[in-house]
């Protein structure tokens, strides 16, 4: 997946996946983090929403919040905060048409216009949630320069401590612009058509603080926690490093002990839901066993054609 190769993720970043539904981009992210740092994946359209939390809990990382929000609200709530930002930018979707031919009669000249404006205020929500010396990617599924080369370039000439990251061409991969950014051809490369510009933040003075309040973790009380520390005498779960208990109502969530307070971004997942208390009961959810085990546990490991799998 070439735009989180390109961001360079690695181990105690945190990230923000401004455009992230289905999860597929996250889910990648969350494996370079490995088990530090933290991801913010964020999906304003609603409807999409269910589809980035499904794939999510199912990856198991208590290292990924979930909101639903509009970029310039978070950008006003963690300025400089992000090591990394990811923006795979909704666009007119020229590089899927051989992929998508419906996608071919509903395209019009004035598509790419219209979501160019979009897609700049998308970028400078992102830029202003970099810290200075991170790292911002900029990606679309489209050929229209209007989005893409032209984009980028307007942005640059209004921000002067933006700087581009030149991305470097090989035999089999994408191709390069005179500016440093990559056009993933379709017929250069394995997929369909893409856009991506590489960009950083330059030191300013005095710097932009990347400081926020931590979210508030409420641990068991009560009933509740002598359930909880029932249920972990009989059942030994390990906690991974680095994260918290967060409870909210009768849910209770492992959260990245870093998550800082995204009371005003529609926060939908603090992190992964563990378990409900029900009276004086603790009752757990699929994603304990995801997140809070030690993942050297014994396993089964079969081959796709063993027999055994055979109902």
């Amino acid at each position: 997946m070439f735009p989180v190769e390109a961001l360079d993720v690695q181990p105690n970043h945190k990230v923000m996946d401004l455009c992230a539904s289905p999860g597929g981009k996250s889910t990648h992210i969350a494996t370079k983090l490995s088990s530090h740092g933290l991801l913010v994946a964020n999906e304003v359209t609603s409807s999409r929403v269910t589809a980035l939390l499904h794939n999510l809990e199912r990856f198991g990382s208590p290292y990924c919040a979930v909101t639903s929000c509009r970029a310039e609200s978070l950008a006003e709530a963690l300025p400089a905060y992000f090591d990394r930002v990811l923006v795979d930018a909704p666009c007119s979707g020229e590089g899927l048409f051989r992929k998508e031919p419906l996608s071919r009669q509903e395209w019009h000249p004035r598509h790419a216009q219209r979501l160019a404006r979009t897609q700049f205020n998308l970028l400078s929500a992102a830029f202003t949630m970099l810290k200075a010396g991170g790292r911002l990617v900029y990606s679309t599924c489209t050929f229209a320069e209007e989005e893409n080369e032209w984009l980028v370039d307007s942005f640059l000439a209004e921000h002067p401590e933006a700087y581009v990251f030149p991305l470097v061409a090989n035999s089999v991969g994408p191709e390069i612009t005179s500016q440093g950014y990559a056009r993933l051809l379709p017929h250069l490369v394995t997929g369909e058509g893409h856009f991506c510009a590489v960009l950083g933040k330059k030191e300013k003075r005095p710097a932009t603080s990347g400081a926020a309040k931590n979210m508030l973790n409420e641990i068991p009380k009560g009933d509740a926690m002598s359930a909880w520390t029932e249920f972990i005498k009989t059942n030994l779960p390990i906690l991974p490093d680095g994260t918290s208990l967060h409870r909210h109502s009768d849910k209770l969530y492992l959260i990245a002990s870093e998550t800082p307070d995204l009371s005003r971004c529609n926060l939908i997942r603090p992190g992964i839901l563990i378990g409900r208390f029900s009276g004086r009961s603790f009752v757990p959810e699929h994603g304990l066993a995801l997140a809070a085990f030690p993942r050297g546990l014994p396993a089964l490991d079969f081959h796709p054609e063993d027999p055994s799998l055979v109902a």
